[in-house]
């Protein structure tokens, strides 16, 4: 697309933006956005980052596994630099794929799981912890939103959805 100054605007720096904003008002609340949002939200929301650039650079294929995902992190972490900088999570492609609540690697799902998002609009989930903390889950949607879901309700949706404990489906 062509901006009138004459500079041109890839579709992924949009993709990205978008993606970014999201992120950075995942945690607003209806107090006037007076509330941080919790660390652990910013955590799982760093898997998101990856997952979104292994997207852009993947003709919008998601990967697999949370394991595919870190492979080609890792392996790519050099060529994206850059990115990952501006994303804010260079020097975190290792300890982004570990909640640090519960100390399990994250369970990567690309597909839709109906009944967690807000509002009645669809959101597919990226990635949820596989524990969680007092009967509570973290779980990060393709927007880049974030949120704490009892672990009943996810567990709930994965059944409908046909997914099992283990994530597959």
């Amino acid at each position: 697309m062509e901006c009138r100054r004459g500079w041109r605007v890839g579709a992924w720096s949009a993709v990205v933006l978008v993606a970014l904003l999201f992120a950075a008002f995942a945690g607003c609340s209806g107090d006037g956005g007076s509330q941080k949002p919790p660390q652990q939200q910013h955590h799982i929301q760093e898997i998101f980052h990856f997952w979104l650039v292994y997207k852009m650079n993947n003709e919008n294929r998601a990967p697999a596994t949370a394991d595919e995902l870190k492979s080609w992190v890792l392996a790519n972490k050099g060529a994206h630099a850059e990115m990952f900088g501006k994303m804010g999570i260079a020097g975190r492609e290792e300890s982004a794929f570990v909640s640090p609540r519960d100390g399990e690697p994250y369970v990567l799902r690309s597909v839709m799981i109906e009944g967690l998002s807000g509002g009645g609009i669809p959101d597919p989930t990226v990635a949820y912890e596989q524990k969680g903390v007092s009967g509570k889950r973290y779980v990060v949607f393709a927007t880049g939103r974030a949120e704490e879901v009892d672990a009943e309700k996810l567990q709930a949706a994965l059944d409908k959805a046909g997914i099992d404990k283990a994530g597959a489906k």
